[in-house]
């Protein structure tokens, strides 16, 4: 199986589904961005619409766009599953990808992007793939740091996703959900049985809403837990 224009319409009628707030999205493969500097070795990245270069934008369908988008490596995926389970690798990784882009406001309609195509030049790009290849490069924050990329909020927000997708009658799978970044972490299925009463109740509501609500004790409670494992294997201290 490949990730062919039919599993890629599948990918957008999902995140539509479960987050309107993702509406308009790009889910690409990671061949269209073929010859720039991206994060090497992952199954998928997201990129917020801030971040849409001159480069990155004119490979997109629309290049007027301002919607983030969602890139997927499909090699990468078919390397860490079988053959079966290519698709459901590729859900799981959608799902992830799609977290990193919440919350954000639901949009009140199409919003016309800033012309600075006065500023595209050959130095421009030269020096904008520069700061994104350096970008790319820096250390992940601590998972409790405040800026924190696979932070607990993140963690909640992917189990809200696969939760609404299984509700909407899609069968995609936990595992991976969480990525090789949640190492020192429990099985998903076990997050989401934290978040359980939450995933029911929020199930209709927008991200920036449940990120306004407490999150469950249990949930936190093994987020504790959890640092407590990751910083226990680094040698360091909470």
């Amino acid at each position: 199986m490949s990730l062919d224009a039919s599993l890629l319409s599948h990918c957008h009628a999902i995140v539509h589904r479960i987050a309107p707030e993702l509406r308009g999205v790009h889910i690409v493969p990671d061949s269209v961005f073929e010859g720039l500097a991206m994060p090497p070795d992952c199954r998928g990245f997201a990129i917020e619409s801030e971040h849409l270069t001159f480069d990155i934008s004119e490979r997109l369908p629309e290049h007027t766009s301002t919607s983030p988008v969602i890139v997927l490596c499909p090699n990468a995926i078919r390397e860490d599953s079988s053959d079966d389970a290519f698709r459901d690798g590729v859900m799981s990784v959608l799902l992830h990808e799609a977290a990193h882009l919440l919350p954000r406001p639901v949009a009140a309609g199409r919003i016309s992007p800033p012309d600075f195509s006065y500023l595209d030049c050959a130095a421009v790009r030269a020096r904008l793939d520069e700061r994104r290849a350096k970008a790319i490069a820096l250390p992940e924050p601590s998972p409790d740091a405040e800026d924190a990329v696979h932070g607990w909020r993140f963690l909640r927000r992917v189990c809200h996703l696969w939760s609404r997708a299984r509700l909407a009658g899609w069968d995609v799978p936990t595992a991976g959900l969480l990525g090789n970044s949640f190492w020192y972490c429990s099985q998903e299925a076990h997050w989401v049985m934290s978040l359980f009463s939450e995933l029911v109740r929020l199930r209709n509501a927008t991200f920036c809403e449940i990120e306004s609500t407490e999150p469950p004790k249990e949930f936190m409670s093994m987020w504790q837990h959890a640092l407590s494992t990751f910083y226990r294997f680094r040698g360091t201290q909470t």
